[in-house]
């Protein structure tokens, strides 16, 4: 019976392994460009430098551009869960410009979802950013 139940503890933590794994290569090597910052378009702000995107690494590293200043940071996964953090950026200033509901949304992040060419991050089920890649 002991053999059994580290037999079945030893698949379970595989799967949960792999799944964490597919999650994580969902995400990374892509450009995940924002069109959608907590229900607006992103076509409606007044000015944006250069493109608003997000960069996942397999190491759980976080870059990008909030549409003016560059950062770099990181995130946590965890199964269905996670957290993003902007860490560092540069600080060049903008009126006009998405950055500063960029980075609202992605303190609001809790759990994400992928369909097709999209991603979505996700509060309580509802999208607080819309990227495409």
């Amino acid at each position: 019976m002991e053999r059994l139940f580290s037999l079945f503890f030893v698949i379970v933590v595989l799967l949960i392994g792999c799944s964490q794994s597919n999650r994580i290569s969902e995400l990374t090597d892509k450009r995940w460009k924002a069109t959608e910052i907590l229900y607006k378009d992103i076509s409606t702000y007044e000015s944006i430098e250069e493109e608003v995107y997000l960069n996942f690494d397999e190491d759980g590293n976080l870059s990008g551009s909030t549409g003016c200043n560059k950062f770099n940071g990181s995130y946590k996964l965890e199964r269905n869960k996670i957290t993003l953090d902007a860490g560092t950026m540069t600080k060049m200033m903008c009126y006009g410009s998405a950055e500063m509901d960029f980075l609202e949304a992605l303190r609001q992040t809790t759990e994400f979802k992928i369909e097709g060419q999209n991603l979505y991050l996700l509060k309580d089920s509802k999208a607080v950013m819309k990227l495409t890649h």
